[in-house]
């Protein structure tokens, strides 16, 4: 026997089965889509690697000996004290990277006195805590980049005295103190493009990283010329000890030589005329911004004050001001 039920629905209430059908539908499949860990045998060494995972989840595995934690793309706002704990001595590398950490507790690391790379990068960190290198003497590499730090006190370097590499790419500081970085004696490099140094700060930063032999500069795509050239100025700036104590005199100091070479380069490039055309174009055009003005006359001031403003506008080819 059939039966054959006919129902009248408005519009109304077909969308609201539609909508419950679909949630239902993306309930049953979340389990099997998102939250993925699992544990690799490499040459003795076990690794857990989990995405899409909650801190539930990656306390929940028992697994002994695993020497590598990396755990990406999850929503972590903040990690608990003693959280990998039950991991035990036998971490060498733990990596939260892309998990939306805002914050660390103090002891989220206690236990981990073998820990030699901890990688806490593309994260919403914005207070680095002394205590969370607590049990980590044999820490050699930090990352911290792409975060919300503004600032680090020196009482977090005085306990990552065997740190090599330290990357602080990537955040909001303002200034980093020679003397605070002075117990991190075994420290070989550290970077810190994308932070709004102040030129006052990073003339003394780069000189004493120099003078150590510490590698500071990027290594790729034109960086490192660009941060030397930068450094270069401001060196020359620092050696009056006026202008090195104050960020405004530093800054015009820094932008008045920088025209000077850009004057020069440009009266240089003049007795090159086998230059690409397109490079000609440039050139003359940055020339008459430079000129132009209300009364056919500008002084060094008012060029830097045009070059500037040009550079911000993002216009391929600087127009008049």
């Amino acid at each position: 026997m059939t039966f054959i039920f006919r129902f009248s629905f408005n519009s109304t209430t077909m969308k609201k089965i539609v909508l419950l059908l679909v949630s239902l539908n993306i309930s049953v499949f979340i389990p099997f889509t998102n939250a993925i860990c699992s544990i690799n045998d490499d040459d003795g060494f076990k690794s857990l690697k989990c995405d899409h995972s909650s801190l539930d989840e990656i306390e929940s595995s028992r697994e002994k000996f695993i020497s590598n934690i990396f755990i990406t793309l999850s929503k972590i706002p903040q990690i608990r004290d003693h959280t990998f704990l039950h991991f035990g001595s036998i971490v060498k590398s733990l990596s939260l990277q892309n998990c939306e950490i805002v914050e660390i507790a103090t002891h989220a690391f206690a236990s981990l006195n073998n820990l030699q790379k901890l990688s806490l990068n593309n994260n919403n960190i914005s207070h680095v805590y002394f205590e969370w290198f607590y049990d980590t003497p044999n820490l050699k590499e930090l990352d911290l980049s792409f975060n919300k730090i503004k600032n680090i006190k020196s009482t977090v370097f005085q306990y990552l005295y065997n740190l090599r590499n330290l990357n602080l790419n990537n955040n909001q500081i303002s200034c980093l103190r020679p003397d605070d970085l002075k117990p991190m004696k075994n420290l070989e490099k550290i970077r810190f493009d994308g932070n709004s140094l102040q030129f006052t700060c990073r003339g003394k930063l780069t000189r004493w990283l120099r003078d150590r032999g510490n590698q500071y500069t990027s290594e790729g795509d034109g960086f490192k010329y660009r941060e030397d050239f930068l450094d270069s100025l401001i060196w020359k700036c620092d050696i009056d000890r006026q202008i090195a104590d104050s960020e405004l005199l530093m800054k015009e100091c820094v932008f008045l030589n920088l025209y000077n070479q850009l004057q020069t380069a440009l009266v240089t490039s003049c007795s090159f005329p086998s230059s690409a055309s397109e490079c000609v174009n440039e050139r003359s055009s940055l020339v008459r911004c430079i000129q132009e003005s209300g009364n056919g006359n500008i002084n060094n001031g008012e060029a830097v004050r045009k070059l500037l403003l040009a550079l911000r506008s993002g216009s391929k080819t600087p127009r008049y001001i």
